[in-house]
């Protein structure tokens, strides 16, 4: 069973804090430019000479200074470096906004799910709508193999966005942990309606049709991921 896809957040990338008033912190205004100019490491000597140098910076200051360094880690792919550095921001102020978030998506690409599902159930009890970290805690749970509150997370996340594709796989993914397989075959088969080439889709209908017995349909889902991925397995 495939269960890669999240969608949005989790997946999705850490949120940017780059901005803040160059007159207030006139290193977070230098480094966001070295950001854009495609050069993240001179962007992250610039926060740590903030960080380090001379002068006392106010707490406001220096969980700012934190959240952009975990940013750029983050979009370094250096996810251990990030983690570490969103977990001294949120030492510094617990509440920083998307703080918690940043750091479960950090726990979540080290596959550290119990840590990560952790962060993202405090991301939501700061903003209980967050479509985001509801995709994130859902697909934690269902790699921690308890599908059953998996499946309530995304049902809890359609009732807010029907329309949500990462919500609607990720319900049909537990449905099928849960052995619900005609109900996961219905949406399965719905999600292929609009995503034709879903290899996520049709990777789990065929274990799905095999469990169901309808062989027909392990022959057509298999022949169309091989149309799509030659060699597929």
């Amino acid at each position: 069973m495939r269960i890669e896809k999240k969608g949005k957040s989790a997946t999705g990338g850490a949120r940017a804090d780059l901005e803040v008033r160059p007159t207030e912190l006139p290193a977070l205004a230098h480094a966001a430019v070295l950001h854009l100019e495609g050069k993240p490491e001179a962007a992250l000597a610039e926060l740590e000479r903030a960080l380090h140098g001379r002068g006392n910076l106010d707490r406001p200051a220096r969980a700012a200074i934190h959240s952009a360094i975990g940013y750029l880690h983050f979009e370094c792919r250096r996810f251990d470096r990030a983690a570490e550095t969103y977990s001294l921001l949120l030492e510094i102020d617990p509440r920083y906004p998307a703080g918690c978030y940043n750091l479960a998506l950090c726990l979540e690409s080290l596959e550290q799910w119990h840590p990560a599902a952790c962060q993202f159930a405090k991301a939501l009890e700061a903003e209980p709508t967050s479509e985001d970290a509801q995709l994130g805690l859902g697909a934690c749970r269902l790699r921690l193999g308890v599908s059953r509150e998996a499946l309530e997370i995304y049902e809890r996340c359609l009732c807010q966005n029907p329309e949500s594709g990462a919500a609607r796989f990720g319900k049909a993914v537990a449905l099928q942990l849960e052995k619900r397989f005609r109900e996961a075959d219905e949406l399965y088969r719905e999600i292929l309606k609009t995503e034709p080439a879903s290899e996520e889709c049709l990777s789990n209908l065929i274990a799905v049709s095999a469990e169901l017995g309808n062989f027909l349909a392990v022959r057509e889902f298999a022949e169309r991921l091989l149309a799509i991925r030659p060699g597929a397995e």
